[in-house]
């Protein structure tokens, strides 16, 4: 045959004039070529006839007719039936297979396109499609970022349930545009840092978030009373407890009283306070700052003012510490912080304060200054004098210490008497030692004893008046500190 057809009868016409036993011991052989006849079974035989039903239809272009007894042989008629033409995308046996040809029919026979495959396909006869994750003619487009891995259409290369998150289009191969990001880049970005893009898929933010946001995505601003990187920087004092500016900490309407700067964090300096530090601090006992916000002193006032924010000054009239000393007779008012009268006293006062009366009495123990002097004088020699007389007693006293003994048997009877009657006076033992120790060793001086006592008596009253003068110097110190004279 001129080509190669799909056969599917083949029958051998023999004589029909009784020729008997013509058709016996034959075989039928049919292919493309010798290296691959085949041998056909006769599937109906009969003296005249011998029929060769072929299915499924065999691909033949030769077919070979062989004796193999003694007699002979006699073929009138060969004749070959072929199946019909496959339909357009079909070939092989009973038009079965498939081909994807490009453009035309493809090979009935091999199933071979002469112009290449279709979209999806590949192969000699268009009849293998490409593998996951390719598509298109000849299968060399590699798929876009379907949703959940899935395949897409080999043929197209559509994604059977739209883009995987990151990616969009019609073959979600195109990745979001900057700023967006998820499924079908629908979400937007939150605030990363230096503006940089988040990721496509996550929405994470390469580095840092952006000052003013934090969490994973940079979507959240800093909570209330925070600001800055990471929203770890603590705001200032606002006014009104206003939330600062998220981003740079700047209070919307100022700081707070007692606060200020740009970030409202530093206290007022101190003698200042209120809003903007612009108010000034009164007079606080000792310069202690008052409070920063109300300007209340935390102590006392100074002299010379009361009230609680210690601002205003003492009434007329009076002066000092909490206002509570009375000014003296001034011409006018006297100065509220000390007292003192700056126009003069009045007619019959005297001194700074105006309170001393010129003509007043003196009083039994108010000394002139020239009286004051020979008193302390005379304490002074008096205190020598009772010095002296003191050691001249302890040293004779160790040198009679040995004669004193024999003596003091026989006059110890006096001393004591006499210790006895002085003691209820000086109630002093130092006194009684200084009287044993001066009484002559010899009986006869014992005579002495009463001179003795005089003398201690009259110690007695010199102590006493230095005890006096003592305390007359203890009250007129004040008056002498200042300068003045008593007269």
């Amino acid at each position: 045959m001129t080509q190669t057809y799909f056969v599917t009868r083949v029958v051998l016409q023999g004589r029909t004039d009784k020729a008997f036993h013509q058709l016996r011991d034959i075989t039928m052989f049919g292919g493309n070529a010798d290296s691959h006849m085949v041998e056909i079974q006769a599937t109906d035989m009969s003296n005249t006839i011998r029929t060769y039903d072929i299915s499924p239809p065999q691909a033949m272009q030769q077919i070979r007719v062989v004796g193999q007894g003694p007699g002979y042989l006699v073929i009138c008629e060969i004749e070959v039936y072929r199946q019909e033409d496959c339909m357009i995308g079909t070939y092989g046996p009973n038009c079965e297979q498939r081909c994807h040809c490009l453009d035309g029919p493809c090979d009935t026979i091999t199933g071979t396109c002469g112009a290449g495959c279709q979209g999806g396909w590949r192969g000699a006869a268009c009849n293998k499609s490409c593998d996951n994750g390719w598509y298109g003619q000849g299968c060399l487009t590699q798929c876009g970022q379907c949703l959940n891995n899935a395949t897409c259409n080999k043929t197209s290369g559509v994604c059977p349930d739209g883009c995987a998150a990151g990616y969009n289009g019609s073959l979600c191969k195109k990745k979001c545009d900057d700023g967006f990001h998820g499924l079908g880049c629908q979400n937007k970005c939150g605030n990363c840092q230096n503006k940089v893009p988040c990721n496509t898929v996550s929405g994470l933010c390469p580095g840092e978030c952006e000052s003013g946001y934090n969490g994973t995505t940079c979507k959240d601003a800093c909570d209330n009373g925070w600001y800055g990187q990471g929203c770890l920087t603590q705001c200032g004092q606002c006014l009104n407890n206003a939330t600062c500016n998220k981003t740079n900490g700047m209070c919307p309407d100022g700081c707070a009283a007692g606060y200020k700067g740009l970030l409202c964090v530093h206290e007022c300096e101190n003698e200042r306070y209120g809003l903007a530090c612009e108010q000034i601090c009164g007079n606080c006992k000792n310069k202690v700052p008052c409070n920063k916000l109300s300007g209340v002193c935390p102590g006392a006032c100074g002299p010379g003012y009361n009230g609680t924010m210690c601002i205003k000054a003492c009434d007329v009239g009076f002066f000092g510490d909490n206002c509570s000393a009375a000014c003296g007779k001034c011409n006018g008012v006297c100065h509220h912080i000390d007292g003192i009268c700056s126009q003069g006293c009045e007619q019959g006062f005297a001194g700074d304060l105006c309170m001393k009366q010129p003509t007043e009495e003196k009083t039994t123990i108010e000394l002139s200054h020239g009286e004051l002097v020979g008193v302390i004088c005379a304490a002074i020699v008096a205190c020598v004098v009772c010095s002296v007389v003191t050691a001249l007693c302890m040293r004779h006293r160790r040198r009679q210490q040995t004669s004193a003994s024999n003596t003091s048997e026989s006059c110890q009877g006096t001393a004591v008497s006499a210790y006895d009657e002085l003691s209820p006076k000086t109630k002093a033992t130092s006194h009684y030692d200084t009287l044993t120790m001066t009484i002559p060793p010899t009986s006869s001086e014992c005579e002495q004893i009463p001179k003795a006592l005089q003398k201690v008596e009259k110690y007695e009253r010199l102590q006493l008046n230095q005890k006096t003068v003592a305390a007359t110097y203890e009250k007129l110190s004040p008056n002498l500190s200042t300068g003045e004279h008593y007269e």
